[in-house]
């Protein structure tokens, strides 16, 4: 074997290690998290909040409103572009699946409402948003970027 093929052969076999490791260390860890006090989190309620809709101010939208249901809990802002891509695809999830069992959330960050209420509008936003300018419900449930989705 040349020497060229030598060192394009070592290099495949750690690069493909390297890439099987990441990817088994990625592996048993996700396993350990799953395995790791199950039961616990399944009991484990998501914290609950108290917000005004975005929609209506004098309206408030808690998350144990919903008990009982898989909720999807969707944090957004006016200016992040990824959030304007996910809004038409939770529409479309929301029509496909919403009912008893299913409901989207989701909690606006913007420091105006306003912002929030325009971009909902253009896209007939038609499931519960609730504004949170002060970032209560984001600090509770840890969200440090954003869309952020729980």
């Amino acid at each position: 074997m040349s020497e060229r093929a030598n060192l394009e052969y070592r290099r495949t076999l750690f690069t493909d290690g390297l890439c099987a490791g990441i990817l088994l260390s990625a592996l048993a860890s996700s396993v350990n998290v799953f395995a790791d006090n199950s039961a616990e989190r399944i009991s484990t309620l998501a914290p609950d909040f108290a917000l005004p809709s975005i929609s209506n101010r004098h309206e408030t939208i808690t998350l144990s409103a919903f008990r009982g249901k898989t909720v999807y809990l969707d944090f957004w802002s006016s200016w992040c572009a990824p959030c304007r891509e996910s809004l038409p695809l939770l529409g479309e999830l929301h029509e496909q699946f919403a009912g008893d069992e299913f409901e989207i959330v989701a909690v606006n960050l913007d420091a105006h409402p306003a912002d929030g209420r325009d971009l909902m509008a253009q896209f007939d936003v038609a499931y519960p948003v609730a504004s949170d300018i002060t970032g209560v419900a984001a600090d509770l449930f840890g969200v440090t970027t954003l869309p952020a989705a729980y």
